[in-house]
């Protein structure tokens, strides 16, 4: 777990180090993401890990092209955009909640078959 998460640091290094104009709040969104990926890979292989890696970057693409097509700003500033920020932020908050109500349904669920096997 240890190289795992070395690697996805250094995926989001990668991210900021290569040239491209993004923001430093990128290495964070790109480490967690090659952390992710890089235990996808360990767990299941090379296959599903690229089409994670693939759908992630298809999925924000298109989300700007799509609030860009909306708030008719060009795609080079859509980034910067109050509305695509708020959108952001919705999609993030809807995000940490699932992601809260499946740990508490996990570990729920592993104290009633718990609370069984005592039984």
């Amino acid at each position: 777990m240890a190289l795992i998460i070395t690697i996805g640091i250094f995926f989001g290094a990668a991210h900021i180090i290569s040239g491209t104009p993004w923001s430093p709040g990128k290495f964070t969104q790109a480490a967690i993401a090659g952390i992710i990926i890089g235990w996808v890979y360990v767990r299941y292989g090379l296959g599903p890990a690229i089409l994670i890696h693939w759908s992630t970057n298809y999925f924000i693409y298109s989300y700007l092209f799509f609030i860009s097509a909306i708030g008719q700003v060009p795609i080079s500033n859509e980034t910067v955009n109050p509305f695509s920020n708020t959108l952001e932020q919705l999609l993030i908050v809807t995000g940490a909640i699932a992601i809260s109500i499946k740990i508490l349904n996990y570990v729920r669920s592993r104290q009633e078959s718990t609370t069984i096997n005592q039984l």
